[in-house]
This record gives structure tokens, sequence and C-alpha cells, in this order.
């Protein structure tokens, strides 16, 4: 009979290395977003009736 400490430990090593190469996965998404709305935002301080966009994506940041 297996030992159930054995068991919980295998899980949650399991879901520990699943939760890590997700969030590596997010964290990659998460920098090409940012590098690509980097190149796209850089000149956007010349229009006087629109919004800037340069920092409105840091707010949304927890």
């Amino acid at each position: 009979m297996p030992d159930p400490i054995d068991s919980a430990r295998e899980l949650l090593l399991e879901r520990r290395s699943d939760a890590a190469r997700r969030l590596e996965a997010r964290t990659s998404d998460l920098s090409g977003v940012a590098a690509a709305r980097g190149d796209a935002t850089a000149d956007d301080e010349h229009d006087p009736e629109g919004s800037t966009l340069s920092g409105s994506g840091r707010t949304s940041r927890r």
C-alpha cells in the first residue's frame, strides 16, 4: 500500500512544476507584449487631442 505522505508529496511536486511552467510561459508572453507595446507607443506625446498610452499598462499590475 502506497504511503499517503509520499503520494501527497509527489502530487504537490507535480503541481509545483506545472505552476512554474505556466508562470514562465505567462512571463514570456507578458515580456513580448511589453516589448511590442513599447515600440508602438514611443511617440504618442505629439497628439494634443488624444490621451497618452505611455504609462497606462503599468496601473493594471498587481
